[in-house]
């Protein structure tokens, strides 16, 4: 998952790329029970954080009890997303976090 940094209007990315959840644009989109497609890790997480406060397992849009956990992977999601990125390189950099600073100096 990539934050956008909040510059979803001046990208352009359409709703449909963006994670209920987090709303960041979804890398690895899968379908869950309640029929939405999530960011795998967000969806995952949700679904941990119903279990540990101990209540059941709802759909984050809805509120409904999910009948399960099964995640399927939205493969024509992540294509179109995987394109739009390879299409727009200024599209694909602005959503590219920055890189994590290098652990420099030197060692004995």
């Amino acid at each position: 998952m990539v934050d956008r940094g909040g510059m979803q209007g001046d990208l352009g990315v359409p709703d449909e790329f963006l994670c209920p959840i987090s709303q960041c644009v979804m890398l690895d989109p899968v379908m869950a029970a309640d029929g939405h497609t999530y960011e795998r890790s967000q969806i995952q997480d949700w679904f941990n954080v119903c279990k540990i406060e101990g209540q059941p397992v709802r759909s984050p849009l809805s509120g409904e009890n999910m009948p399960s956990e099964q995640l399927t992977p939205n493969h024509t999601l992540r294509k179109l997303i995987t394109d739009a990125l390879s299409r727009s390189p200024d599209l694909a950099a602005a959503l590219t976090p920055p890189a994590p600073p290098q652990m420099g100096g030197e060692g004995g």
